[in-house]
């Protein structure tokens, strides 16, 4: 699990004006440590049928039935402290944006610490990039469509339109989406992983976004999980 770095991050919502793909607007929430959550109700999953896979972390071939969850984390670039009045509107919108989160369609687990502080989670501090510091949003839906319905809503859009007063724009890949085992709950270390894999070799089925994904692992000597598929025509800039 990951240690504590001298970088702050914190749960919530943002993109950037690229608009590569996308994330979630909450982080999962932890038991023990601070990389590891608790389950807040898993809601459904895709159900791979008599499906030949690699193994999610170790790439060995097995053959089984299994069900997948889609994980997601997505990162920003301070342009100040968390503390800084620059960002006391970004900090008042987590709370509401966190429980309409919770409550949406596909929603499955967020990442925070046991007590609920989802800004004393820290990870990605080796791209800080000379900003104020690096925040963490990390989440799992059942589906790629479900979380591109929460990111694209009106209410994630509204808070997303003011992202230049509290983000720096990043070139890099910054969301990373990966399908998991059903009620697998992903660490830090484990999305820093996925990120750095997404920026080397793009969208593939190990690391994609939301403008290009991947299914989840198919039939039998079903090579469909590894086409890629376009996101929603709908699912465009809100600002």
């Amino acid at each position: 699990m990951m240690a504590r770095s001298s970088t702050p991050t914190l749960a919530g919502v943002f993109r950037w004006p690229q608009c590569e793909g996308l994330a979630s607007s909450v982080a999962p929430k932890s038991s023990g440590s601070r990389s590891a959550g608790t389950d807040h109700g898993r809601r459904g999953g895709w159900r791979a049928r008599d499906w030949r896979a690699r193994d999610w972390q170790t790439g060995d071939w097995q053959t089984g039935r299994m069900e997948f969850e889609l994980a997601q984390v997505n990162i920003g670039r301070l342009t100040a402290p968390v503390d800084s009045p620059v960002l006391a509107g970004f900090m008042a919108a987590l709370d509401p944006v966190n429980a309409a989160a919770d409550q949406a369609p596909g929603f499955v687990w967020r990442l925070q610490t046991e007590d609920g502080n989802a800004t004393a989670i820290q990870a990605f501090g080796w791209d800080a990039a000379g900003s104020a510091g690096v925040i963490l949003n990390m989440s799992v839906w059942t589906d790629v469509e479900h979380l591109g319905a929460f990111v694209f809503g009106e209410m994630h859009r509204q808070i997303m339109r003011r992202r230049r007063e509290w983000f720096h724009p990043m070139r890099e890949a910054y969301l990373a989406c990966w399908w998991v085992p059903a009620g697998h709950r992903p660490s830090t270390s484990e999305a820093e992983e996925r990120v750095r894999y997404l920026r080397r070799h793009g969208p593939t089925p190990h690391a994609f976004n939301l403008r290009v994904s991947y299914p989840p692992p198919g039939g039998a000597g079903d090579r469909k999980g590894e086409q890629p598929v376009r996101g929603s025509g709908e699912w465009l800039c809100p600002a």
